[in-house]
């Protein structure tokens, strides 16, 4: 999944670069980082029970 550019004969360090993030854009990399990125994971079942009851226990205490 690696994007790899390397510098031609007698090309700018301007034009690698553009080289470079049109390869990165149409290889789909950074789209799909930005996706990753805000994602949130699925709490398990169990876990969303501990929680239900954690919450009801501990409010039943307080009032």
């Amino acid at each position: 999944m690696a994007v790899e550019v390397k510098r031609k004969q007698r090309e700018s360090t301007s034009a690698m670069l553009r080289r470079f993030a049109r390869k990165v854009q149409l290889s789909g990399v950074l789209l799909s980082a930005r996706k990753a990125r805000f994602q949130k994971e699925k709490k398990s079942n169990l876990n969303a029970q501990f929680i239900s009851n954690f919450k009801l226990r501990f409010y039943t205490v307080l009032t």
